[in-house]
């Protein structure tokens, strides 16, 4: 059994490797196991586990939540902060909560004990208000700085940031800290921020990433971290094409959603020959082997009633190099052909 961390790049032989260690075996320790922290190496799954039959386990959450009325919401909210109290940073905000009978020792929040009927139309009009509030929200940093993708440095620990925070939970829960990860996404081309600028799988682009130097300057190849000293392991990067949903495409052209450096589903990058890299972004399949070996697949257009086929580009940089940190570095431009 293979105890020391592994980095899976996406090389042919890491997904032998990984395939190998997800097929049940006979003996567990050819495989992955998990138990609890610090339970012996004979540890034993219960062979029935209780399950709450309350809890919905098939409705995504962010669907449950939407559909939570003003009284559930709070009520929940009340609830899981039994057990999950503020922390000291949110200091400012315990007071407001204590009012509105959120933060009570030993009692959760309900409706049912509000004597003034004002207090749940006043709440009612708040969850209304919030919801309109990050419906309104533009993508953070997106201008032409950044060559119009939003590059946020402080997601993953929001100090008392609660919209960036609501935001971050709404559209891409689990972020980690930028020391971590940095996520840049995109949602218009190189022209600028205006509907006609959507990344539309009507329109073909090219992200061209110039060789990486040692000046990180913006549009070069992302910057990781090279890992430790006589480490074969260190930062990597990818860019990912989801529909306007944010779901992956489902493709046509049996082509992979993403691309990740060095390798891209089985095969390696196809660089130029100075170091740089071009990616093809368009929904149909370039006859040029090249272009192919760097396409990604956008949605296909609905020709019939031209609705627009809009998509999201979004970049993922592991280990980020601190020039990312800092923002000397930012993403190229997305070029409508």
């Amino acid at each position: 059994m293979v105890n020391t961390p592994v980095l899976y790049d996406g090389s042919p032989a890491d997904i032998e490797a990984l395939n190998a260690a997800l097929q049940p075996t006979a003996n567990p320790a050819d495989g992955l196991t998990l138990r609890p922290l610090g339970s012996g190496s004979d540890y034993q799954p219960p062979s029935n586990l209780p399950v709450n039959p309350s809890i919905d386990t098939f409705t995504q959450p962010i669907k449950q939540l939407n559909n939570m009325d003003a009284c559930a919401f709070f009520e929940t909210l009340s609830t899981m902060m039994m057990t999950n109290p503020p922390r000291t940073i949110d200091v400012l905000v315990e007071p407001s909560l204590k009012n509105l009978g959120l933060l009570t020792a030993g009692k959760p929040f309900s409706c049912v004990d509000l004597t003034d009927q004002n207090e749940v139309i006043i709440l009612k009009a708040a969850v209304v208000v919030a919801k309109n509030l990050l419906a309104s929200i533009n993508p953070p940093s997106a201008s032409a700085a950044t060559n119009y993708w939003s590059v946020p440095l402080n997601v993953g620990d929001y100090g008392i940031n609660y919209v960036l925070r609501a935001v971050v939970a709404e559209k891409a829960l689990g972020a980690n800290r930028p020391e971590d990860a940095v996520y840049g996404y995109a949602l218009y081309d190189s022209r600028g921020i205006a509907d006609e600028n959507k990344l539309d799988g009507a329109n073909r682009y090219v992200v061209h990433f110039s060789r990486e130097t040692n000046l990180h300057r913006t549009g070069e190849i992302p910057p990781v971290n090279s890992g430790i000293i006589g480490d074969t392991s260190g930062g990597f990067w990818s860019v990912t094409l989801y529909d306007s949903g944010g779901f992956l495409v489902k493709n046509v052209g049996s082509n992979p959603n993403a691309i990740g450096i060095p390798y891209v589903q089985n095969h390696q990058a196809c660089l130029n020959a100075d170091g740089s890299l071009d990616l093809y972004i368009q929904a149909d399949m370039p006859s040029d082997p090249k272009q192919f070996c760097n396409w990604l697949e956008a949605p296909q257009p609905d020709l019939s009633n031209k609705t627009p086929s809009n998509f999201i580009l979004f970049l993922r940089v592991y280990w980020p190099d601190a020039a990312v940190l800092d923002g000397t570095w930012n993403p190229p431009p997305i070029v409508k052909q």
